[in-house]
């Protein structure tokens, strides 16, 4: 069957090594639109160099007192010392925040939050789960549904 049956015969022919480009750039059909960062499980910033899944592993071979288990996507490694990307790094990324263990900033980088409400939301800590958001003054259900993509409780 042809996908595109109104292109004659010698036009497909030309046209056929451009349908191998996605392969040859390692792009998986579910890619992000162009100009966005490649999905990740896991991205870590190493000595100002963001790191995405196995390319954290070899870093870190050079700091023997982490493991990678103990990492958290948004974490950042500077000379082997563990600390959190800025917040601008993580609304940019679109990086999950912990809403229970999150600084105010990191919290601050999540849509619809601003410092005031980064402070209730520390305030009330902890939560069970991402939905006990609710119950911060400001926090309604139209919020919610947009915090949901980045806010986490773990």
């Amino acid at each position: 069957m042809t996908l595109v049956p109104w292109l004659s015969k010698r036009a497909r022919i030309r046209l056929a090594p451009l349908a191998l480009i996605p392969a040859l750039l390692g792009l998986e059909p579910s890619a992000t639109w162009p100009g966005r960062p490649r999905p990740c499980q896991r991205v870590v910033e190493i000595d100002a160099e963001l790191r995405c899944d196995d390319e954290i592993e070899i870093e870190l071979d050079e700091c023997p007192d982490l493991e990678l288990a103990s990492l958290r996507s948004g974490d950042a490694l500077s000379r082997c010392m563990l600390h959190r990307v800025d917040a601008e790094t993580l609304e940019r990324l679109e990086l999950p925040v912990d809403v229970n263990q999150a600084e105010p900033d990191e919290l601050a980088s999540l849509p619809g939050i601003g410092p005031a409400l980064a402070g209730r939301i520390v305030a009330g800590r902890p939560y069970a789960s991402v939905d006990e958001l609710d119950r911060v003054a400001g926090i309604g259900p139209k919020r919610l549904v947009a915090l949901r993509a980045r806010a986490r409780v773990e």
